[in-house]
């Protein structure tokens, strides 16, 4: 008998040897006959395990490679943003200029307030006096109306003391 090791192939290679050693020295037909249809099973088993093996094998292959596009993507990305960071670090710095600008303009602002506050109250005054405008404009085409309405009344007055004078003259 062979002792065992761990690869299947050395498992296979003992096992035909002990084949042969029952071969020599067997007399039984059936004790070979059993002998061979369990190494048959026992090869089969070995070549499921290959097959298992195989396959975790090309699980493993596909997976390094996931990685690796993966690693290069990651790559690619911190290419990317060490590029973004060069161009948000010259913004970062007009902007500082724009504020150093803007700091030195900032001392004028006072003035300015004053003028834009003046300002807004001279605008506040003109729309009062439109409003006023407004409101005596619609008084005087209110008074108009009311004056046309009595010059109405007042031919209807004429006619009616015409038609008076007639029908008095008629009657007298």
């Amino acid at each position: 008998v062979v002792s065992n090791s761990s690869t299947p192939a050395a498992n296979l290679s003992a096992d035909a040897a002990n084949v042969l050693t029952n071969l020599s020295s067997a007399t039984n037909t059936k004790a070979l006959k059993s002998e061979l249809s369990s190494l048959g099973s026992k090869i089969d088993t070995k070549s499921k395990l290959v097959e298992q093996y195989q396959g975790q094998i090309d699980a493993d292959s596909e997976s390094k490679t996931n990685a690796e596009k993966e690693l290069a993507t990651i790559k690619e990305n911190i290419s990317t943003t060490k590029t973004s960071i060069t161009g948000t670090q010259s913004q970062i710095t007009r902007l500082q200029s724009q504020i150093a600008t803007a700091q030195a303009a900032g001392q004028n602002v006072s003035s300015l307030q004053s003028q834009l506050t003046q300002l807004e109250q001279k605008k506040q005054q003109l729309e009062k006096e439109e409003h006023l405008l407004e409101k005596s404009r619609q008084e005087a085409q209110k008074m108009k109306l009311q004056r046309e309405q009595y010059q109405q009344q007042l031919a209807g007055l004429k006619d009616s003391s015409a038609e008076f004078e007639r029908t008095a003259a008629q009657i007298s």
